[in-house]
Parts: C-alpha cells; sequence; structure tokens
C-alpha cells in the first residue's frame, strides 16, 4: 500500500478541492472542466479501492468475483453522493450530473480492471464485445459535454463579429431564457467580450404578433454591480409581423452607466426582454452583432 500513498494523498486533495467554494461568476468554461474532473477523480478513487482490497488478498487467492466491483463502484458512487451534499455546506450546489459523472468515472475504472483481470484473450466474444461496448459508451457520455463546450467557444470565436445566430446548433449555449412574473426574453452570457475596434451593436428581432411591441435592450459589463443606473438600457419599439434591424452605438452603451464608463474590452451579457411578462406577445432574436 506504500507505494500508492502518493496516489491516494493526490486523490484525497482532489477530492477536498471538490469541497472548496466555487470562484466568482464562473464561466462555462470552468464549469464544463470541474464536471469533467468528476469522472477520472472517482476512477482514481475505485482503482485505488480495488488495488488496496487485491492487495491484502493472500497471493493466489481466490478469483474476484463479480458482486466485489460492484460494491465497489456503490461505495465510490456513495462517496461521491456524499461530496455532493457536502458542497451544499461550501456554497456549492450538489450536482445530479456531478454524481452521474462520479459514477460513470468508477465503473470505467472497474470495468477496465475486471476485464484485465479477466484476461481478454481468454474471455468469450460475446463478454469481449460487450465489455467494449460498455466502455467505448462510457468514454462517449464522457467526452461529450466538454467537447460541445469547446465546441460552443470556438464556434463563439469563429463567427464573430456575428455574436449569436438562431441558425447555430450551439446558439443555445450561451443562452440563458428569462422567464417571470415581470419579464419575459432571453440573455446572452458570455458573449465575446471585447468590443473594441467595433461602433455598433445590431439586433435583428422578429416580431411575429399582428400589433407592435416593445422590447428593451440590456447590454452589461464585467463590473456590473446589478443596479439599473449601471448597464445600458433602452426600449425599442418593433413593428408588426416583421423584422426589425436596431442599432445601437456603442458610444451610447460605453456612457450608459452612472459614474463610470463601460468597460468594452469586458461585456459580460446582451439581453433582450418585454416587461409585461405573461401577457407579453411573442417575439424571436435571429442574430446579434458588431459592426466597425
Amino acid at each position: 500500500m506504500l507505494k500508492h500513498t502518493p496516489v491516494a494523498v493526490g486523490l484525497a486533495a482532489a477530492l477536498l478541492a471538490l469541497l472548496a467554494p466555487l470562484p466568482p461568476n464562473p464561466t462555462r468554461a470552468f464549469q464544463a472542466m470541474e464536471n469533467a474532473a468528476h469522472a477520472p477523480l472517482f476512477a482514481g478513487l475505485a482503482w485505488l479501492a480495488l488495488r488496496s482490497w487485491r492487495a491484502a488478498q493472500p497471493r493466489g487467492g481466490e478469483r474476484e468475483p463479480l458482486s466485489r466491483y460492484l460494491a465497489l463502484w456503490m461505495l465510490t458512487t456513495l462517496l461521491g453522493a456524499l461530496t455532493e451534499l457536502a458542497q451544499r455546506y461550501t456554497g456549492r450546489d450538489a450536482s445530479w450530473a456531478d454524481l452521474a459523472n462520479d459514477a460513470l468515472g468508477a465503473a470505467l475504472a472497474l470495468i477496465s480492471m475486471a476485464t484485465r483481470a479477466g484476461q481478454p484473450a481468454r474471455m468469450p466474444v460475446p463478454a469481449r464485445r460487450l465489455t467494449t461496448a460498455a466502455l467505448s459508451l462510457g468514454l462517449v457520455l464522457y467526452a461529450a459535454p466538454p467537447l460541445w463546450s469547446a465546441a460552443a467557444y470556438i464556434q463563439r470565436w469563429a463567427q464573430l463579429p456575428v455574436l449569436w445566430q438562431c441558425c447555430s446548433p450551439l446558439r443555445d449555449y450561451f443562452v440563458v431564457p428569462l422567464i417571470g412574473p415581470q419579464y419575459r426574453g432571453v440573455v446572452l452570457e458570455e458573449p465575446y467580450a471585447d468590443w473594441r475596434g467595433y461602433r455598433t451593436l445590431v439586433l435583428e428581432l422578429r416580431n411575429s404578433s399582428a400589433t407592435p411591441i416593445t422590447v428593451t435592450v440590456r447590454v452589461h459589463d464585467a463590473l456590473h454591480d446589478w443596479q439599473f443606473i449601471d448597464r445600458y438600457n433602452q426600449a425599442f419599439v418593433l413593428d408588426a409581423a416583421r423584422t426589425t434591424r436596431v442599432e445601437i452605438a456603442l458610444r451610447d452603451i460605453a456612457y450608459a452607466p452612472r459614474g463610470r464608463s463601460m468597460d468594452l474590452a469586458h461585456i459580460a451579457g446582451v439581453a433582450a426582454f418585454r416587461a409585461d411578462g405573461a401577457r407579453a406577445a411573442e417575439f424571436r432574436i435571429e442574430a446579434i452583432s458588431l459592426e466597425p
């Protein structure tokens, strides 16, 4: 067991890191990496648990039963559940997705070790195929969320000066619905942040109703204190049954906060919403872009 002590210490440190408070306003990239870290961490814990159990057994002992692997998987997953519950007391939220990654990582490690212990060359063909399929599916499930996140960030950079457009398959990654008793619309969070070098923000807003409607556009930067006077707010009238091109000079956005200038190098969000809540007629954002 001594030769595994550095590994155990490293895994314990990583486990404690899961209980540390998150940094303020974590980006989606940070959250994706933090979520992805759960699977390899709990794979390591499951590996260490199985190696420790094997080290305690006499050499030439009985072959490991399937129930042993299942018990270790359940114990590792239970530890994951306990860490998620403990996070509620450290300013973090318990997450079913994180628990699923914990269980997935432990399962992948134990299936891989069980396969090696069973000498794959001697395993029946159906068992080898089932094991290979399970490992492949598990790796796909693990890799899909961080790869999706990476693709969204790459697209955000590649489509400049377009900040968002409705036809993109990744269009919803940075969008949060704004639905409540008073407001109804959407917020584009984490847009490409550096707007210096551009002069105009353009929103193409589609009003599908038979009457004109009023839509408010909000822009804020990373220094925003969430007070109304510390951001850009402006209402625009959308003509009935058509798409309206709303153009906003960035100098107006820069001078909008009271007592300071908007930091155009660190824009943090753009929102378009109606202020009459449940009575709001539907409108659609077709594109948001910057123009020189």
